[in-house]
């Protein structure tokens, strides 16, 4: 009788640990047959995208003190500009095809201003390697036509900054 007692205890306590500890679903619950919840992306400042930016060119470019500076100022005040327009945009539901037709506006200008501050060797390296990265990133996060799957993200080369749009 003991023994039972024991036995019946032991698979009681047994099935309440089991029980208590098991693992949480780590996808949320969909909302509607078969779909998950988006998730809420947060956008970088204007300051950070324009940081960004600036360190790239100052690597790629081996940017002096002096001209890094006035690349600073271009870059950000330009930047500034260019995302307070989009998230304007964005807000009012608008079409973000148009915005990328305007955003290219706002590159040109950007690359004029840069012309007047870069030397001539200088500005054309990073005229082609601009174009290369606005190429990049405008073909990042779109589906390949007829498919519904997104592409994936990132490379072999795991640099965080491939494929962002300058």
């Amino acid at each position: 009788m003991k023994n039972l007692l024991k036995m019946i205890l032991t698979v009681v306590l047994t099935l309440f640990v089991a029980t208590s500890y098991a693992q949480q679903p780590t996808t949320p619950p969909a909302t509607q047959e078969g779909e998950r919840p988006t998730r809420q992306m947060t956008q970088p400042t204007a300051e950070a995208t324009a940081q960004e930016q600036i360190d790239w060119m100052t690597t790629e470019l081996s940017l002096d003190e002096a001209t890094k500076s006035k690349v600073s100022e271009i870059v950000l005040r330009i930047t500034k500009v260019r995302l307070e327009e989009r998230n304007k945009v964005r807000e009012a539901g608008g079409d973000m095809a148009a915005m990328s037709a305007k955003s290219d506006e706002y590159y040109a200008k950007m690359d004029a201003e840069l012309k007047t501050v870069l030397n001539a060797a200088t500005y054309e390296k990073y005229i082609k390697l601009a174009t290369e990265k606005r190429a990049a990133g405008r073909t990042r996060g779109q589906r390949p036509e007829g498919t519904t799957e997104r592409p994936q993200q990132g490379g072999e080369s795991g640099n965080s900054t491939q494929g962002t749009r300058i």
